[in-house]
C-alpha cells in the first residue's frame, strides 16, 4: 500500500480532517494498514454528538473488527490510509494552501526579526537625537518598524529641504517644535521673514510662546520688502503674546500689524481676540467684523472667541458667556452647554 498514489499517512489523513471534518466518512470503506494489527478496511464511520466519530476497521485475515477515534492515527498508530482519489485530490490542494500560508508566516517572521533588529540597531542614535530635538522616543517607532522621524531630523540638522510629505507627516503626528525648528534654521540661511513667521506659528502649536518671542525679536529688525510678511510676523508675535497674557505687548503688535498691511484680515481677528480676552467683547466685534469684510472666514472668528473664552476665568468669562448667547444661542450653543455641565 506503501507505493499507492492514493495512499497516506494516517497522521496527514487525520491533520487535513482537522480542517476538514467530512473527511473522516469520505474514508468509509478504504484500505488501511495498523502499525501492529496489520492490514485491514473502514467497515465503518459512525458519528457521534459533539465530537469526532469513531471508525470501525476490520482486519485482515481475522475478520476481527477494532473500534478507533482520530486520536490513534493523529499519533501515527496508522501507516498508511488508502483514500479515494477525489479525497486525495482535495488533500493535494489543501496541503498546498498550507505550504503557502506557512511560507507567508515564515517570510512575515523574517521581516519582524529584520525590523527588531534595526530597531536595536537605531535605539542608541534613537536616544541621542530625540533628546536633544526634543520628541519622545516613541515617534521613532510604529507597528511598522521605524517611522520617517530618524530621517526628517538628520536633514533638519544638515540644514537640508524637507519634502513636502515630511512636513506633512510632522503636522500631522503633531511634531510642531521640530518644524519651528527647521523653519528658524531656514531663516537664519535665507532670512526670508516668512521663514520667521513659520517657525513662529509652529512654536506656538507646540506651546513654545516664549521661544517664538525669543527667536522672532532679532528678526523685526532684518530688511524686508514684504509688509505682508512683516505684518504677518508682527501678528504671530502678538499672537504669542496673547499666549503668555500680556495683552498690552499682543494688542501693540495688532496695531502696528494693521499700519503695515490694512488689507489683512488677521491682524483684526488677533485684536477682536483681545478684546474679548479682557471682557470688552463688543469692542472685539467691531474688529471681527472689519476682519469679515477683509475676507477672514466665520471659522476663524469662532476658533479666536472660543480660545479666548476658555483663557478667561470669573467675571470675564461671565461676560463673554451672557454677550455670545444673546448674540447667536444656535451658533453659540456651546457656551450654554459648558455653564450646564460646571453647574
Amino acid at each position: 500500500m506503501d507505493t499507492d498514489p492514493n495512499s497516506i499517512d494516517g497522521r496527514a489523513l487525520a491533520a487535513f480532517a482537522a480542517d476538514c471534518p467530512e473527511a473522516w466518512s469520505a474514508v468509509e470503506g478504504a484500505l488501511v494498514e495498523h502499525a501492529t494489527l496489520g492490514p485491514g478496511r473502514v467497515a465503518a464511520v459512525r458519528p457521534r454528538r459533539g465530537q469526532m466519530p469513531m471508525l470501525d476497521i476490520e482486519f485482515f485475515p481475522s475478520g476481527a473488527i477494532k473500534s478507533f477515534n482520530p486520536d490513534s492515527f493523529t499519533r501515527g498508530h496508522f501507516r498508511a490510509v488508502r483514500v479515494p482519489q477525489d479525497l486525495m485530490a482535495a488533500l493535494s490542494r489543501w496541503t498546498e494552501r498550507r505550504a503557502s500560508e506557512q511560507e507567508a508566516r515564515s517570510r512575515e517572521e523574517e521581516k519582524r526579526k529584520a525590523r527588531e533588529q534595526a530597531i536595536r540597531r537605531a535605539t542608541a542614535e534613537f536616544d541621542e537625537i530625540a533628546e536633544r530635538h526634543g520628541v519622545p522616543i516613541g515617534l521613532f517607532l510604529d507597528d511598522n518598524g521605524i517611522t520617517p522621524l530618524i530621517s526628517i531630523l538628520k536633514k533638519v540638522d544638515g540644514d537640508q529641504v524637507l519634502d513636502a510629505s515630511e512636513v506633512k507627516w510632522l503636522e500631522q503626528m503633531s511634531v510642531f517644535n521640530v518644524l519651528g525648528a527647521y523653519h528658524y534654521r531656514r531663516f537664519e540661511r535665507g532670512g526670508d521673514t516668512w521663514d520667521m513667521v513659520k517657525a513662529c506659528s509652529n512654536l506656538r502649536r507646540a506651546m513654545q510662546p516664549a521661544k517664538a518671542l525669543e527667536i522672532s525679536a532679532t528678526a523685526l529688525g532684518a530688511a524686508t520688502t514684504d509688509p505682508k510678511a512683516l505684518a504677518a510676523l508682527l501678528t504671530t508675535r502678538g499672537g504669542a503674546y496673547r499666549d503668555v497674557l500680556d495683552l498690552d505687548q499682543a494688542r501693540k503688535c495688532a496695531t502696528a500689524a494693521i499700519d503695515i498691511a490694512p488689507g489683512s484680515f488677521h491682524p483684526y481677528n488677533l485684536l477682536g481676540a483681545i478684546c474679548y480676552q479682557e471682557g470688552s467683547p463688543n469692542e472685539g466685534d467691531v474688529h471681527f467684523e472689519q476682519a469679515a469684510r477683509l475676507g477672514a472666514p466665520t471659522r476663524s472668528e469662532d476658533t479666536e472667541i472660543r480660545a479666548a473664552f476658555f483663557r478667561s476665568e470669573g467675571e470675564v468669562r461671565a461676560t463673554i458667556a451672557n454677550h455670545l448667547l444673546s448674540k447667536d444661542p444656535t451658533r453659540f450653543a456651546w457656551v450654554r452647554s459648558l455653564r450646564t455641565h460646571e453647574a
